[in-house]
């Protein structure tokens, strides 16, 4: 068996540290605010105390570093949708094309949102928004496309035309009603009705948003 490079087995083993120490913080500060301490972040990643020092310097750094890693997920889900619908704009597209095109950017949100992977970061960003730090406007920084996308393809779909700030709002209640079936998801699987709803609760959301949307923007004729 050929042998490893040291020099790229040791950057592997630091980038695997820093993974590890990055979940651990997220999920942490998710539940317990600024008040997670750098010594539980390193027992729940495994690692020496000083490592989080080592690789990250302050709490400060370290949590700013956890809003960047959220914000790089959050585009790494969302953007490709988004340059879909952007791309349709620019071509003069039917109303139907864009509808299709706000639907496809709900159900990617309900995808991202419900993903194993959000389970440790869909508490830190709600701290942000109810208690924003210098963090929020990384994560903000991510979210702003997808609510201007939105935005833009609401204020081509109303009939008759409404004021950009009308189109933003709406915007952000869809995006905002889909957090908060995140939020209460533990709820809504205790609602009472076919065990469907309970088995598969993102695709009910779908379901349930698509023909929101479509009473919102009824097809012409």
């Amino acid at each position: 068996m050929p042998r490893r490079h040291p020099v790229t087995s040791g950057y592997q083993r630091g980038a695997a540290v820093r993974r590890r120490v990055l979940d651990a913080a997220i999920e942490l500060f998710g539940q317990h605010g600024r008040d997670a301490t750098t010594r539980l972040i390193a027992a729940l990643a495994d690692v020496n105390a000083p490592a989080v020092t080592y690789y990250f310097g302050s709490k400060e750094e370290l949590y700013r570093a956890c809003a960047t890693d959220i914000s790089e997920q959050i585009k790494a889900q969302l953007q490709p949708v988004l340059a879909e619908a952007r791309s349709a704009l620019d071509n003069r597209p039917s109303t139907g094309e864009i509808r299709a095109a706000l639907v496809t950017i709900l159900d990617a949100i309900v995808d991202m949102l419900f993903a194993p992977e959000a389970e440790r970061w869909v508490l830190f960003v709600i701290r942000e928004q109810v208690e924003p730090s210098e963090a929020f406007e990384i994560i903000y920084a991510a979210m702003l496309p997808v609510l201007q996308t939105l935005t833009a393809l609401i204020g081509y779909l109303q009939k008759p035309a409404t004021s950009h700030s009308e189109a933003a709002l709406l915007a952000a209640g869809l995006y905002g009603q889909l957090v908060s079936y995140r939020l209460n998801r533990a709820a809504l699987a205790r609602l009472p009705g076919p065990s469907s709803l309970q088995a598969s609760l993102p695709e009910s959301i779908k379901a349930l948003t698509q023909r929101q949307v479509e009473g919102l923007f009824p097809r012409e004729g």
